[in-house]
Order: C-alpha cells, then sequence, then structure tokens
C-alpha cells in the first residue's frame, strides 16, 4: 500500500472523480477538481501493487492531519484496502493526531447500517470518540482521532484555517458524552 501526494494536472484524475461520485452521497460529494483547488495541500491517492484503488483528502497542520475525505472504490471495499490505507496514513503522520468525522449513527437514518459499519471500520483501525461532534451540510458527523493528543481548541484553530479558503464550511460544533462512557 503507497500514499502519493499528487496534483491537480495528475493523469488519474478522472479515475479518483468516479471514486468520488460512488463514494459519497450527493449531500457530501465535492467535486475532486474543487479539492484540488481548495484543499490541495494533500490530495493522496490510495495505491495497491500499482493501481489507484481511493484516495484520501488530508489537511495537516502541526499538531493534526484532518482527514477531510477518504473513499476506496465500491468494487475494491471488504479487501483490507481502506485499513491499509489508514495504516500508511498514521506512519506518514507519526507524531500528529489523526482526525476523522463520520456521519454518526442514528436510528432515524435511511443509511444507519452503513453509518454504524463505518464506526467499527474506524474503531477497529485504532480511532475513538473524542465525544464531539459536528454538523455540516445537513448531517451531523462524529469526531474521532488515533493517534497523537486530541485538543479540541487546536482542532478548532485547523477548521478556522479550513474555514478561511472554503467559507462555506462552517461546522456547528458541540459535545455529547462519549460512547465509551
Amino acid at each position: 500500500m503507497v500514499l502519493e501526494r499528487i496534483t491537480a494536472d495528475s493523469y488519474e484524475l478522472d479515475e479518483l472523480e468516479r471514486i468520488n461520485k460512488a463514494s459519497f452521497p450527493e449531500n457530501e460529494y465535492v467535486n475532486i477538481r474543487y479539492l484540488f483547488e481548495n484543499c490541495g495541500r494533500g490530495v493522496l491517492a490510495v495505491r495497491d501493487e500499482g493501481r489507484t484503488v481511493g484516495f484520501i483528502v488530508v489537511y495537516e497542520t502541526g499538531e493534526y492531519t484532518y482527514i477531510c475525505f477518504f473513499a476506496i472504490d465500491p468494487d475494491l471495499r471488504g479487501r483490507g484496502l481502506g485499513s491499509s490505507a489508514l495504516s500508511a496514513l498514521a506512519a506518514e503522520c507519526s507524531g500528529r493526531c489523526v482526525v476523522a468525522d463520520i456521519e454518526a449513527p442514528d436510528s432515524g437514518c435511511e443509511n444507519n447500517a452503513q453509518r454504524i459499519r463505518r464506526r467499527e471500520f474506524y474503531t477497529r483501525n485504532g480511532f475513538s470518540s473524542t465525544g464531539w461532534f459536528m454538523y455540516y451540510m445537513d448531517t451531523e458527523f462524529e469526531v474521532m482521532s488515533a493517534g497523537g493528543s486530541f485538543d479540541m481548541d487546536g482542532f478548532r484553530q485547523l477548521l478556522a484555517e479550513i474555514t478561511a479558503f472554503a467559507p462555506s464550511f462552517q461546522p456547528r460544533i458541540y459535545r455529547k458524552p462519549s460512547a465509551e462512557s
């Protein structure tokens, strides 16, 4: 498993866009070219045996690596590629706290089973709930972290940096008791 930083003129942009469209619901979908223009600090192609199998968009600061978008080709899921990609990312981010926000499980949502599986996936891969949630794009997201030390004040600073170049990203942040409590 290899993660490779790519640029907006990458030959594989069309393939990444195909994976992107197949992976995110309409309310969470953001065109891959827009991600490059506005989040180009860290678009990583996920490659397995030379084949592009997914992508991770990260925003990095000295303390944090925030996973903005993460997708593995839906046709290749269930083969451990996502876990391998997160492991490779953790190795690359040694010393930094890796943060992901995932759709919070909600029994009233049509895709609740998928949300539960996603939470279990991140938990299996060393992430734990921070007890913090964000609401944006008409969806509640649970903030999870792995490695490093999570501090909400530092994470808020990272979110403010993102909002500076992506003004439409205005998450409402709030606390809930941790699922582990």
